[in-house]
């Protein structure tokens, strides 16, 4: 606030920075800090200059000007030209409820621009969620996306990790297992060959 900090690390020497912090996020936070999940004198701290930008669903007339800059931008990128969007797909990028919002928008963009041979882009639009499914996915993709990755890094990633080690040691057991049985097997057979020429008429000892 005064722009003057002191390290941790045991000096008294003030030091004076002058930065400016932007924070966002895709939660209420004024409702998390009533609930007690958001720190209230953190909220105070950074509520400056509040910025509310509505959801892509909420402004579909922002969609033909942000599809023309993500399109111009990855025509440089991959080397593209790019001359018409169909007016149909247009409209269906407008009427389509985006819960991805803009990041949801240029990764299909990204994706039409690989698959584009022509000079006609033609964006595939998924099917639009039921309401069931836009609930369940209403704290934003990078919060859902984050839970699915920890859920895969602690506990599905360690599960088939020892699943494919057991399967591994299981299968070389039965491998060295087989080994060992045909090499008794052979050694068996050998003494016996020995045993019945050793007592043979015309064996070794005669």
């Amino acid at each position: 606030m005064t722009g003057r900090f002191e390290l941790a690390d045991g000096s008294t020497k003030p030091l004076r920075a002058d930065v400016r912090i932007i924070a966002a996020t895709n939660r209420d936070i004024g409702q998390e800090v009533e609930d007690s999940k958001f720190r209230r004198d953190l909220f105070y701290r950074l509520n400056v200059f509040p910025i509310v930008i509505p959801p892509l669903r909420e402004r579909p007339d922002d969609i033909p000007l942000l599809v023309r800059a993500v399109v111009k931008e990855f025509q440089k990128k991959m080397g593209k030209e790019i001359e018409s969007i169909p007016k149909r797909t247009m409209q269906a990028l407008q009427s389509y409820s985006w819960p991805g919002n803009v990041r949801e928008l240029r990764n299909l963009i990204e994706h039409a621009m690989i698959l584009s041979r022509g000079k006609t882009l033609d964006i595939p639009v998924p099917k639009r969620a039921s309401s069931e499914a836009y609930e369940a996915r209403s704290l934003g993709p990078a919060v859902v996306s984050g839970q699915w990755q920890s859920w895969w890094i602690y506990w599905v990633g360690p599960l088939l990790g020892a699943l494919l080690a057991t399967l591994a040691c299981s299968f070389l057991a039965k491998r060295i297992t087989v080994a060992k049985l045909y090499h008794f097997d052979s050694d068996r057979d050998r003494l016996l060959r020995r045993a019945a020429g050793a007592g043979s008429p015309g064996g070794p000892d005669t």
